[in-house]
């Protein structure tokens, strides 16, 4: 759950870098370093090893400089606050950057990122990250983490609200 939080965090508040024909650095960055961010949302993790998905639900708070505030609805209860993304932990001492990954942008329903670790760090974690970002908005709207094991983890975000 952390892990793949944590990546949506960092996606979201250090901005990523990607070409297109209609969209240019500047406005991934922009869009996706609000003052604010907030949204529910519900994670689904598939692994071999269980026979059934494990399901989370919540909301989550995104405020700089850095603070973050997440809600667990189900499968039970829970609140954690962070004052950083260092204090999240799960990736080493520093948080991973666009620097971290060979970024291919690719056209669907929205813009599709597909995300490949270049750290020998990440890649011991995990595969590669699959983003998807909204046309109109430019903000990422699911995540989908493929982790080095076979497991695979999918963050989607809804009543996503932001504050520029």
């Amino acid at each position: 759950m952390r892990r793949c939080l944590f990546s949506i965090i960092i996606l979201l508040l250090t901005g990523i870098i990607a070409f297109g024909q209609n969209v240019t650095v500047d406005d991934i960055i922009a869009a996706n370093k609000p003052e604010q961010f907030s949204a529910a949302f519900v994670q689904t993790k598939h692994s071999s090893l269980l026979k059934d998905n494990l399901v989370s639900k919540g909301s989550i708070v995104l405020t700089k400089p850095g603070k973050i505030h997440i809600e667990m609805t189900a499968p039970e209860a829970k609140v954690s606050d962070y004052d950083s993304f260092e204090e999240m932990k799960g990736f080493g001492r520093r948080s991973p950057s666009e620097k971290d990954f060979d970024i291919t942008l690719l056209e669907g329903d929205g813009y599709i990122l597909k995300m490949i670790p270049r750290r020998s760090a990440l890649r011991q974690a995990f595969t590669q990250i699959v983003v998807y970002v909204n046309v109109n908005t430019l903000i990422v709207n699911k995540i989908i983490v493929y982790s080095r094991g076979g497991d695979v983890t999918t963050l989607e975000f809804s009543d996503i609200k932001t504050v520029k």
